[in-house]
Formats: structure tokens, C-alpha cells, sequence
């Protein structure tokens, strides 16, 4: 059986692997877009715009107060009249800005948070355990590690900042999507929080949590399935249907950071004598890939291994797409995959009178693999 620490080290790795900084490159966006408008204001030209602005670039990448700026170098590239652009692209994959911004570190962590239910600190909590405690250089790492014991007042206070950063952001720079994954972020973070309290959500909200677009969203509330994500009259939706919807979606990951928490403060070791949260990842005999995601059509069809077509006169596999556009899957697996992308996935089934039509998606169902009709 797993524990909780080995479900968490999972949910890590896997926020590893799909890491790209994105917010942290956008970050480097959002205050060159601030400040290169006020430079050129204030100054009124060019030169002494491209100076401060290389000055600017080289303070933020620099390991302050580790290292020294080349002044006279700064010089140089600004008189280079594209040089110092060149230099602030490289500052979208710069490391040392992680250890003199705490707001890029903080977006690292609501981003885990947002998407994955964790938070980072805690992986390394184990491996810093005596420096934390010992080194007074590190007081303020431990302090944060504090403050992950309350994810809602923490997620609260950096959303906040980030409204902050919305305002300093030239609208126009906003229009352009200088910011967006950092303001999704948010949204999935907030929406979270309030899920995870217990809230009913709006689907908007609903929608930031999940990724599922609002328009495929507004579909799946509005359809016959017993998950159907359907508004009250206050026009939310109740917390416990959310959760019936959220559990049939396979790239939703349930928050864990209560299990956690609760087992504050941490101590070496931590969360190996406590179950894991996840049922699929509870027995270490069946892989996250025995479960799986299927869509249902309105008449309660599903997409399953059974209704691959092999005959003669058509080419084997499955058929999906609108009509007039289907095309022929051979691979169950790869037919599934193209089906979550679709808008609203179709595909031809046949009819209990062994007729073939098109049948459109309006939920999707959480099954394990091995309990679908055809399944090898």
C-alpha cells in the first residue's frame, strides 16, 4: 500500500517533468513592460532609456549580493542599440532571479498548488531539516515552510500581490497576453481554495480548476448525465456535484496539502505512516494508467473498446470527428487521446439495431480500464 509521502513525491515528479517556468519568463515580461514606458517618459530618449534599462536587466540577474555588476560593461551594451534586448531575453530562463525575487518563487508555488494540489517546499523539507533549524541565514525559509501550514491565507496573500502586478502592467500589455498564464494561475488557485473549503463554485470557476474549457463546461452541465455539473437557482454548483464532475476528469488532481498540514510540524519522515489520499494510488500493484476517462454520449453510450469497427469494406479501428470530417483511429488509446482534444468528442457507435451513427460526448466517466466491454 502507498503512503502519503510516496503519493506526494509522485504528484512532485510529475509537476517536475511538466514544468516550464512559464510564469517566471512572464514575470520577466510583465517588468520590463512596466518600466520601459516610465523610462522613456521620464527621460524623453532613447540613450538614457536603453541605459536604465540595461542597468535594470543586469541588477535582476545578477546573485545579489553574491555578485558583482560590470558597470562599464553596462555601458557598453547600452549603446548598443539592440544589445540590451538581447540581454533581456535571457533573463526568461535565469536562475539567480529565483533567489533574489520571492515572487517568482511564490508563482513556482501557486502554479503547484494551482495544478497539482502541493506545495515544493515540502519535498525538501527533510533534506534542510538542521539548516533550517540551525542557520540563521536560512530564517527565512523556515518561515515560509510556516507558512504553508495555512494554504488559504498564503494562496490569499500572493494572489493579492498578483492583482497588484495586474495594475502596475500596462493594459495594453495585458491585452497581449503578457501575463496570462500567471493570471490563470490564479484563477485555478483561488478556485481551489474555495473548492477545497467546501464552497459551491460558479463555472467559471469550475472551468480554472479544471482546465475544461467553459464552453465544453456549459455542454456537460446541460446534459442527462447523473455527473452533470448543473447550477442551482443561485446559479452554482453545489460543492458535492463538483465533485462527482471533477472525479471523471483525468487530468484533475485532488488536493492533498490538508493531509499534510495536519500532520504540522513536520518532522523527519514525515507522511510515511499515514495512507495515501488517492485511491488509485493506494496499492502500488495498479498504475495510474489502469484507470481511465471516457466520454459518454446523451443516450448513456460510452466510448469503449467494443465498437472498434473491423470489416471488410472500411478500414479497421475506430471513427471519430463531426461528420464530414471523421476519420479512422486504429489504436484505442491514441482514438481516446484525440477524442479530449475535440471540442465536443464524436464518434460512430452502433445503435441497438447494429446501425452506425455519430453520437456526440457530454460527460466523461472515470473507469478503470480493465472493466470496459472489449478490453484486452
Amino acid at each position: 500500500m502507498a503512503n502519503l509521502r510516496q503519493a506526494y513525491t509522485a504528484r512532485y515528479e510529475r509537476f517536475m517533468e511538466a514544468y516550464y517556468h512559464d510564469e517566471h519568463s512572464e514575470l520577466v515580461a510583465a517588468i520590463r513592460a512596466s518600466v520601459e514606458g516610465v523610462f522613456s517618459l521620464v527621460f524623453g530618449d532613447e540613450v538614457h532609456t536603453r541605459l536604465a534599462m540595461t542597468a535594470i536587466q543586469r541588477i535582476l540577474a545578477a546573485s545579489y549580493p553574491d555578485s558583482e555588476i560590470d558597470w562599464p560593461a553596462v555601458f557598453k551594451t547600452a549603446g548598443d542599440g539592440s544589445g540590451w534586448r538581447k540581454e533581456w531575453e535571457t533573463l526568461r530562463d535565469n536562475e539567480p532571479l529565483y533567489d533574489t525575487s520571492r515572487l517568482a518563487k511564490d508563482l513556482r508555488e501557486l502554479h503547484a498548488f494551482a495544478n497539482y494540489g502541493i506545495f515544493l517546499i515540502w519535498q525538501h523539507y527533510e533534506e534542510r531539516e538542521v539548516e533550517l533549524h540551525e542557520n540563521p541565514a536560512l530564517a527565512d525559509d523556515l518561515k515560509r515552510l510556516r507558512d504553508f501550514q495555512n494554504p488559504p491565507a498564503w494562496v490569499d496573500q500572493i494572489c493579492a500581490r498578483i492583482d497588484q502586478l495586474e495594475k502596475f502592467v500596462p493594459a495594453e500589455a495585458i491585452a497581449t497576453g503578457v501575463i496570462k498564464t500567471i493570471l490563470e494561475t490564479r484563477q485555478r488557485a483561488r478556485a481551489r481554495i474555495k473548492f477545497d473549503e467546501g464552497d459551491a463554485l460558479a463555472l467559471q470557476e469550475l472551468s480554472d480548476l479544471s482546465g475544461v474549457t467553459l464552453k465544453r463546461l456549459q455542454n456537460a452541465a446541460y446534459s442527462k448525465s447523473d455527473t452533470a455539473p448543473r447550477p442551482g437557482k443561485d446559479g452554482l454548483i453545489p460543492n458535492d456535484v463538483c465533485t462527482a464532475w471533477l472525479e471523471g476528469q483525468k487530468e484533475f488532481n485532488r488536493s492533498m496539502w490538508r493531509k499534510i498540514t495536519d500532520l504540522y510540524p513536520l518532522r523527519r519522515g514525515w507522511g510515511q505512516e499515514e495512507p495515501s489520499p488517492e485511491p488509485d494510488e493506494a496499492d502500488d500493484n495498479v498504475s495510474h494508467d489502469d484507470y481511465i476517462s471516457i466520454p459518454v454520449a446523451e443516450d448513456g453510450s460510452a466510448f469503449t473498446p467494443d465498437i472498434r469497427r473491423d470489416t471488410r469494406s472500411k478500414s479497421p479501428g475506430f471513427t471519430i470527428g463531426a461528420k464530414g470530417s471523421e476519420r479512422v483511429v486504429e489504436d484505442y488509446d491514441k482514438a481516446l487521446a484525440d477524442l479530449w482534444q475535440m471540442e465536443k468528442p464524436r464518434w460512430r457507435r452502433p445503435n441497438e439495431n447494429g446501425n452506425w451513427g455519430i453520437v456526440t460526448g457530454q460527460s466523461w466517466r472515470r473507469v478503470r480500464r480493465s472493466t470496459l466491454p472489449g478490453a484486452a
